[in-house]
């Protein structure tokens, strides 16, 4: 048995059955009054993993479940450095390795150490259902998303639309779409398995809400060197970018450039070769708004 209490007035149970040659996961719920035959009837299969995550079929409720010897920290909300990186104040989940969420959907971040090496860092629950629960259940509280720029991408099919939400620390969260909604959101530098067309979303966040750099996702949802350059700034006429060998120059036309671009500073300037303002694009690591996704439970 993993897990065994009651939350926001419902019982759950959280097992594993296994045998020699596999393991499956239990859980149920059911208010606490309910017997506990339905409460080990009812149980229905789930993934197993190092980190369970559990949410009830009747209340809010997401439940998280780290290995006994391990911690789990919480944070909501996020401040970016001029570099673009992302910083979180982290709080201790006060039952250690175990934590639960009483609300439809965990707006937070979980990091989970265990002897001091973090094993696992991402959002909670990743909600795709509108870009405004994307930038919210990456544990990032923001202002109404708005719409920046809408054209296309040459080379790549349909109409793109880029959108920022402001966040407390002034810093902008950043999705670039071909659809109103996320079939697929691109975190890494390899193909989503099994995906192809629309639908497809990546995401970045940047210091200066006037000039900001993104990668420009794949249909099958990878990220590269391709990426758009958006500018607000009155009288930009260039972006520079670090390339293979030195810098590189893209026009911009209505404040935007698409271009190839190696991880590093990236500047708008005026026709003068004054710099009007610059941003970061970070390195070639799995993310989501800027911040890197952790998963290592083998080494």
């Amino acid at each position: 048995m993993l897990f065994l209490g009651d939350v926001s007035g419902r019982r759950f149970l959280v097992y594993v059955r296994y045998d020699e040659r596999s393991a499956t996961l239990y859980h149920s719920d059911i208010p606490i009054q309910g017997a506990v035959e339905d409460l080990v009837g009812g149980a229905v299969a789930g993934p197993l993993g190092p980190l369970v995550t559990v949410t009830s079929t009747a209340v809010p409720v997401t439940i998280g479940l780290a290995p006994a010897a391990c911690a789990i920290e919480r944070s909501i909300g996020a401040s970016a450095s001029p570099e673009n990186t992302v910083e979180h104040k982290w709080a201790g989940a006060p039952d250690g390795s175990w934590t639960a969420w009483a609300a439809p959907d965990p707006q937070e971040r979980w990091r989970v150490g265990c002897d001091g090496k973090i094993r696992s860092e991402a959002p909670a629950v990743l909600d795709t259902s509108s870009y405004e629960h994307l930038i919210s259940s990456a544990g990032i509280q923001h202002e109404p998303l708005r719409q920046r720029w809408s054209g296309p991408i040459e080379g790549s099919p349909g109409t793109w639309t880029l959108s920022t939400a402001r966040l407390p620390s002034g810093a902008v969260a950043v999705v670039l779409a071909d659809a109103p909604a996320a079939a697929t959101v691109a975190t890494t530098f390899t193909a989503a398995p099994g995906r192809g067309g629309s639908g497809v979303v990546s995401t970045s966040i940047s210091a200066d809400p006037d000039v900001i750099v993104i990668r420009v996702p794949s249909p099958s949802g990878q990220l590269g060197d391709r990426v758009l350059i958006f500018t607000a700034k009155p009288g930009a006429t260039q972006a520079y970018v670090r390339a293979e060998i030195g810098g590189l120059g893209a026009a911009l036309t209505g404040g935007v450039a698409v271009t190839n671009a190696r991880p590093g500073p990236v500047a708008v300037r005026d026709a003068t070769g004054a710099e009007l303002g610059s941003t970061w694009l970070l390195e070639e690591v799995s993310q989501l708004f800027g911040e890197r996704l952790v998963s290592d439970w083998e080494s």
